[in-house]
């Protein structure tokens, strides 16, 4: 019997640090932007989450963006405000590795080998404010 991969998808980590204050504590996270704790932290973490995911985060997040201070200073729209459409488009990056999301081992190409770092800081500065 032959196995179904699940496609995956990275959140933008350009992105994570904004999405950071939506996100609450463990205990808020399901209802302000309706992902698990889990998924939250391989999303800080920069590994794969499922795509299905990753589209409903994306939904969720662009129907806040307008509140969501460091979105408009890097989508600008023309005539002023957001550009939503070009943040739809950069939300989600392929799964460089085409890693499911159990491979522990796994390091996002595209960001180096600081990323796996890069998160731990994000994740440590969460925790200390309080969210974790």
């Amino acid at each position: 019997m032959k196995q179904h991969k699940q496609r995956m998808c990275i959140i933008n980590p350009m992105l994570v640090e904004d999405i950071v204050p939506l996100a609450g504590g463990q205990a808020d996270i399901m209802c302000r932007i309706g992902i698990s704790w889990n998924s939250w932290i391989k999303i800080l973490a920069g590994q794969p989450v499922r795509q299905s995911l990753g589209e409903r985060l994306r939904t969720r997040i662009l129907a806040a963006a307008e509140g969501i201070e460091g979105f408009g200073a890097k989508f600008p729209a023309a005539g002023g405000g957001l550009d939503r459409a070009a943040l739809a488009a950069a939300f989600l990056l392929p799964s460089l590795s085409g890693a499911k999301d159990d491979d522990e081992d796994w390091q996002p190409a595209a960001f180096g080998h600081g990323a796996a770092d890069q998160a731990d800081d994000r994740g440590a500065r969460f925790a200390a404010a309080g969210r974790g």
